[in-house]
């Protein structure tokens, strides 16, 4: 009896150490999520991973403060496993400094991506992101008041130019600016800043070392004479007009043109019954314009986190299965052959896959100069005078260089 009771407990014993054996670890990746709007999506997807790897539990944690939450994390050792973020210089930092994996190298990110986004988050030849989301600046226009009108989509600026006399002419304002709140302001002359720039960092940096001036620099005066030349085809005082004014004007048929950015569509389309689709602001001619696109979210992993092995098997899900992630959410995805969930930003999403893109110009400048240019361009759209604002840029260049 004691014999085999002792060969039941060896057996029992046996199976016991072929289970633990055989059990995955469980483990439990943190993502920090950097945009509120997305939450949900994310831990629909984090939901859907964990039923394919049961043995990976991916928690999204999407903080108030979140680019404080991050350096107090990085600053106290404690770092999450993986985090995303928007392109900005503010990031650069972390990646310079070691933190993050340096993604270039990796097949399954780099094969799999635009490459164009890739360039654009490219920090000293390194890839410490996996570009996923892209935003876009553009037109947002009324599609019934501009066929009722006969008016095609500019592909030109003076085809813009005409078509906001055909639109002016028919009774209707082509352009609703939305200059009380600055930074709308700032992103118009960024754009054009941009689009007619052929090098976004040269001229400031010539300014700051006094071998160049704004108030010489073709270039930088035609973008001016643009932003000048619009309020002539918006609504009355532009500087109280805020943002939601403006998405609302165009939503109600008010307007016929808002010049903003992907964001603001789902806003338009809440706010009234306006057919609404979009278009690339066009440069002198249709084979240079070229669309202001940002990188809206990619995905880090930090170097010190003990699973990285797992993080990256959740990114190569979240590449395999991107379209399930676009047609929740609905912007331009990063992920090459992924099909666009929007149709109004089919545009977008065919400029980004030629290549056709630019990047930020803040941040090719110096960190905060868009802090003494953004005033600048309130100042502009009140006063309309071109001289006196280039003089500015030189004045506030200078001194923000020198600090």
């Amino acid at each position: 009896m004691k014999k085999l009771t002792s060969m039941v407990l060896a057996i029992a014993l046996l199976l016991c150490c072929f289970s633990f054996a055989g059990a995955e670890e469980a483990v439990n990746l943190e993502l920090m999520l950097h945009k509120s709007e997305v939450v949900d999506i994310m831990n629909v997807m984090a939901d859907a991973f964990h039923e394919e790897y049961p043995n990976i539990t991916v928690t999204v944690n999407q903080p108030a403060e979140y680019a404080t939450a991050i350096q107090t994390r990085v600053l106290s050792g404690d770092t999450p496993d993986l985090f995303t973020w928007s392109n900005d210089q503010s990031w650069y930092a972390y990646f310079r400094d070691g933190y993050c994996v340096d993604f270039s190298g990796m097949e399954w990110v780099t094969g799999a991506t635009n490459e164009a986004a890739r360039e654009m988050i490219t920090i000293d030849g390194g890839l410490y992101g996996l570009p996923y989301m892209q935003n876009a600046w553009g037109v947002l226009y009324n599609v019934d008041l501009f066929e009722q009108n006969g008016i095609a989509i500019p592909t030109t600026m003076d085809e813009f130019w005409a078509a906001c006399e055909a639109l002016k002419a028919a009774g209707i304002t082509p352009i609703e600016l939305t200059d009380a709140d600055a930074w709308t302001t700032f992103n118009v002359f960024e754009t054009l800043f941009g689009l007619y720039s052929a090098d976004q960092a040269a001229l400031f940096n010539a300014i700051a070392d006094g071998s160049g001036s704004a108030t010489t620099d073709e270039s930088i005066r035609k973008v001016a004479e643009i932003f000048v030349k619009l309020k002539q085809y918006a609504q009355p005082d532009p500087l109280s007009t805020s943002y939601t004014d403006g998405v609302t004007a165009l939503a109600n048929g008010q307007a016929a043109m808002l010049l903003n950015g992907t964001w603001a569509y789902t806003l338009v389309k809440a706010a009234g019954e306006a057919n609404i689709s979009c278009f690339a602001f066009p440069a002198e001619t249709a084979e240079a314009t070229r669309v202001r696109a940002n990188v809206d979210l990619a995905f880090s992993v930090f170097k010190d986190g003990k699973h990285q092995e797992e993080c990256y098997t959740f990114l190569q899900w979240m590449i395999a299965n991107a379209q399930k992630f676009v047609d929740m959410e609905g912007s331009v995805n990063l992920v090459n052959g992924v099909v666009n969930a929007t149709p109004a930003f089919d545009v977008f999403a065919q400029f980004a896959t030629e290549g056709r893109t630019f990047t930020l110009a803040r941040n090719q400048w110096k960190s905060g100069t868009n802090t003494v240019i953004q005033p600048l361009t309130q100042i502009l759209r009140e006063s309309d005078d071109v001289d006196s604002f280039l003089a500015d840029v030189d004045n506030e260049v200078k001194l923000h260089y020198a600090e």
